[in-house]
């Protein structure tokens, strides 16, 4: 059987019938894996462009918080500057006494106490008798307040010596403050 002896309305439905197949086979192994390719670029494309986004979301942030975190340490080094450092107690003592002789005051009595722990910072208790003039004792408190440490007078005391008006006898509790490290030592 040739195409030639087919009559016409045999080869029309030839042709449909072939057009139809090659659409099909066309379809089916050509254009259908292209579509589904297609589509699976495509949501790979956005997962990635979720993460990408993801991404630089979490890029900003962590700008955000090493800006943050600088700003921290440095308030944190502003603020451990008024702390005492390990070497201090004895150095804090030195400093309190050459206050005293700068002050022209007469030192009674020094007395320092026992670290006390905390959590944050360690507690250096001193306790002073000192002699001397008004003037001088408010020279004396207004340097101590002036110092980089931080110390804290919790307690003062002023009477006078004897029947004088001009010379008094003062005692001062105070406090210095030690930053303490993870491990409980004083830095």
């Amino acid at each position: 059987m040739t195409i030639d002896k087919l009559e016409p309305r045999e080869k029309i439905l030839l042709a449909i019938t072939l057009i139809l197949a090659i659409t099909f086979v066309f379809h089916t192994y050509i254009y259908q894996p292209k579509v589904e390719e297609a589509e699976s670029l495509n949501e790979e494309l956005a997962t990635q462009l979720n993460d990408l986004e993801r991404e630089v979301a979490l890029l900003s942030e962590k700008k955000r918080l090493e800006a943050r975190y600088e700003n921290i340490t440095e308030q944190l080094e502003e603020k451990s500057a008024a702390y005492l450092d390990q070497e201090e107690p004895d150095d804090i003592l030195l400093t309190l006494n050459q206050l005293i002789v700068d002050k022209n005051l007469d030192l009674l009595n020094m007395q320092p106490g026992n670290i006390v722990e905390d959590d944050i910072y360690n507690i250096y208790p001193v306790s002073l008798s000192l002699e001397g003039s008004y003037e001088e004792i408010l020279a004396y408190v207004i340097a101590i307040e002036e110092l980089d440490s931080l110390i804290i007078i919790e307690q003062l005391e002023i009477e006078a010596v004897g029947d004088s008006l001009i010379k008094l006898a003062v005692a001062i509790d105070l406090e210095a403050y030690l930053l303490a490290d993870e491990s409980g030592d004083l830095r």
